[in-house]
C-alpha cells in the first residue's frame, strides 16, 4: 500500500514599502489572508473566484492605486512574488517564503537607513566620499 503525504507550508510573509521607503513585514497563514487588511493600511486583499487573490495597493511611491492578481497556487509554487510601482518600476512588495522575505527586507532596510543617514548629514553640510 502506497501512502502519499503532502506537506503544505501555509506560513507566508509580506513586506510592503511604506512612505519612508522602508518595508513593513507581517507574517500570516494563507488560510488567514483576510487579516492582512487590518494590519496594513496601504494594502487591501480580497478573494475573487475560488483561488484568485486581488491585491489593491495605495502606492507610497507615486500615489496611484495599483492592482495585482495572483492565484493561490502561485503563492504555493514560488518562493517570492514581487509587485512593483507601475509608474517608477520600483518594488512595492514581496510575498512568499518567510525566511527569504525577512532576509531581503533586512538587507534593503539597512541600505535605506544608511541612505537616510547620509542625506541627513548632507543637509547639515557634512560631506562624505563614497
Amino acid at each position: 500500500m502506497e501512502v502519499n503525504i503532502l506537506i503544505l507550508n501555509s506560513e507566508i510573509s509580506i513586506a510592503l514599502k511604506n512612505y519612508c521607503g522602508q518595508f513593513n513585514l507581517i507574517n500570516f497563514s494563507i488560510f488567514e489572508i483576510g487579516k492582512i487588511n487590518s494590519r496594513l493600511d496601504l494594502l487591501k486583499v480580497r478573494l475573487v473566484k475560488h483561488n484568485v487573490l486581488l491585491f489593491k495597493i495605495n502606492c507610497p511611491v507615486c500615489g496611484n492605486k495599483h492592482y495585482y492578481r495572483y492565484s493561490i497556487c502561485e503563492f504555493l509554487k514560488r518562493e517570492i512574488l514581487i509587485g512593483g510601482c507601475e509608474v517608477y518600476g520600483t518594488p512595492l512588495f514581496y510575498i512568499g517564503n518567510n525566511k527569504k522575505i525577512i532576509k531581503k527586507v533586512n538587507t534593503y532596510n539597512k541600505v535605506v537607513a544608511q541612505d537616510i543617514k547620509l542625506f541627513k548629514n548632507a543637509i547639515k553640510g557634512e560631506t562624505y566620499m563614497v
